[in-house]
């Protein structure tokens, strides 16, 4: 009989010894996470308790491991549930955290091709906006302050030189996120038209021993805005008109023309004596 319970001691003594070590399992144990906008990082976190090792899982299968973690590119489909699990000795504890991933905007997309502006002109970059919901145009102007919201384009009315530089472009959505950024950088000039090789007074008379006699135009200080150039024969007859700056290549035309070249701001009319 003394032998039988000195063994039900030494029975009551180890449950208890495995019972001490279960009681670290109910330590509670709290998972958080941020809520980042798609195509960003998902940041997510747990209390972390000594000699413990963390491990995680998500949607579409995503594990990683640790008591920080993060989750590049991530989409707004991959929203739902994220479960981790600490592994402490024998004991094995989860929490679960609940992550909520904000849609991104579009980019815009550029549409306009011309950023080069005379004085006094409307700037306008047409940049339409999409993706989820209501998304507005936003814009950083080279004076660095933030404008909008606009639908779909950037309009500056009677620019000035001031507003010559680099702006930048994005879009923002109801959840607030923003898109990637799209640079844009204008110029603002004068426009005016400094045609040096062209002479009311004096006729244009080009030497073929030169070959770059062979193309009539004229020399820009910048670059022109609404080029227009006509030729005319003697008779009246136009035989050549352009909006390219690149000017006429007169072939085989000889004697007497008359051309007329505008751009936004002036006009200049004379004479061709091509030999």
């Amino acid at each position: 009989m003394r032998s039988f319970y000195i063994l039900l001691i030494t029975l009551f003594a180890a449950g208890n010894s495995c019972f001490a070590q279960l009681d670290t399992c109910d330590v509670p144990m709290h998972a958080v996470s941020d809520t980042p906008c798609s195509a960003r990082i998902l940041h997510l976190s747990v209390d972390s308790l000594p000699n413990t090792t963390y491990s995680w899982e998500g949607p579409d299968g995503w594990t990683a491991i640790g008591d920080t973690v993060m989750r590049d590119s991530i989409l707004s489909i991959q929203t739902g549930k994220y479960i981790v699990t600490g592994i402490h000795g024998d004991c094995a504890y989860t929490d679960t955290v609940d992550v909520f991933i904000r849609s991104s905007p579009l980019s815009p997309q550029l549409i306009s091709t011309i950023f080069a502006f005379c004085i006094g002109d409307t700037i306008l970059i047409e940049a339409p906006v999409g993706g989820f919901a209501a998304n507005f145009l936003y814009w950083v102007a080279p004076d660095g302050i933030e404008r909008g919201p606009e639908f779909n384009k950037v309009a500056v009315p009677n620019a000035s030189k001031d507003w010559e530089g680099r702006y930048l472009l994005y879009a923002r959505g109801i959840q607030g996120c923003h898109s990637d950024t799209v640079i844009v950088d204008i110029t603002v000039d004068s426009c005016a038209l400094n045609v040096v090789n062209v002479s009311e007074t004096r006729p244009f008379i080009p030497t073929l021993l030169q070959q770059q006699d062979v193309v009539f135009k004229p020399i820009f200080a910048n670059i022109p805005k609404d080029f227009h150039m006509l030729i005319f024969d003697a008779t009246g007859r136009k035989v050549f008109e352009t909006k390219n700056p690149d000017g006429w290549n007169r072939d085989n035309h000889k004697g007497l023309y008359y051309y007329i070249i505008t751009n936004k701001t002036k006009q200049y009319k004379g004479r061709l004596i091509l030999l």
